[in-house]
């Protein structure tokens, strides 16, 4: 309230977005009463927990209406503002490495014939977005032999995993 602060008032809200916004908040519109003497009143905004990973998100409060005797100022800035909820449920990704889908395999044949480690990392959550993953595999095959020498340059790097995509392997 601006002006005077006799009566109530109730005042009357929606969210807007240029998204579909179903499912996210409790209540997409409602009202608020601000009681004789008073100036203000809290509109709560309660969104809705999900796990569907999701990019930031921009909403609109609107003052839609008054009642009770008072009237909605003639400026929209005033009767609206911007409300931004940030990237969240891990839009781009949790990435780990999954036990069942790791493998040694033999590669070539007679006297070529060698062994490979095969690493899949497994990307779950939100697939949004190319992301670039870090790995540094190392250990010992025996006392003599380092996995760095088996692996030489390949034991350490990047692995890229474009938008979309869920898994991928370093050979």
């Amino acid at each position: 309230r601006r002006e005077g602060v006799m009566g109530n008032i109730t005042v009357h809200w929606q969210i807007q977005s240029d998204s579909d916004i179903t499912g996210d908040f409790l209540a997409s519109s409602g009202s608020v009463m601000i009681p004789e003497g008073q100036r203000e009143a809290a509109i709560t905004l309660s969104l809705l927990p999900d796990t569907v990973p999701e990019l930031e998100e921009l909403y609109y409060l609107q003052l839609t209406s008054v009642e009770g005797g008072a009237t909605l100022d003639a400026n929209p800035n005033l009767t609206r503002t911007h409300i931004r909820v940030p990237a969240n449920d891990d839009p781009h990704g949790v990435f780990f490495l999954n036990p069942l889908r790791q493998s040694v395999v033999v590669v070539g044949s007679g006297s070529k014939v060698s062994r490979a480690l095969i690493v899949n990392v497994t990307r779950i959550a939100g697939l949004f977005g190319n992301a670039s993953v870090g790995y540094k595999i190392s250990g010992r095959v025996d006392e003599v032999m380092d996995i760095q020498e088996i692996l030489g340059g390949r034991a350490e790097g990047r692995l890229l995993l474009i938008e979309g995509q869920s898994f991928s392997q370093i050979t």
